[in-house]
């Protein structure tokens, strides 16, 4: 589920009962802005590891510094983002493509 709203553009919201549903109640911008959003933390997530150890301490992986740096915001951010997706998909009752609805409608600014 998640992967479909990340491959549809804002412009075909009309097609999906689902998008078009929150694309009227939110507004298309919103909608277009948190499909940007969950691509990012969808990448986020397939990232391994987050943090590597250097010396004594754990440090962000340059992969991560890279994503944050491609989508223009911070790592604060993309860590939140990530933490609002996926509490919103735990807690979710349903199946698989509610709880990815539930992830989607979090990251909504």
């Amino acid at each position: 589920m998640a992967a479909q709203i990340v491959s549809q553009p804002a412009s075909s919201l009309e097609e999906h009962s689902s998008s078009a549903e929150l694309s009227v109640v939110y507004g298309d911008k919103a909608v277009a802005e948190a499909q940007a959003r969950l691509r990012v933390v969808l990448e986020f997530k397939s990232l391994q590891p987050k943090t590597v150890r250097l010396g004594s301490c754990r440090v962000l992986s340059p992969a991560v510094d890279k994503l944050a740096e491609r989508a223009g915001v911070s790592i604060g951010t993309l860590w939140r983002w990530y933490r609002l997706y996926r509490s919103a998909y735990v807690s979710a009752q349903g199946n698989v493509h509610a709880k990815a609805k539930a992830g989607f409608e979090a990251l909504i600014p």
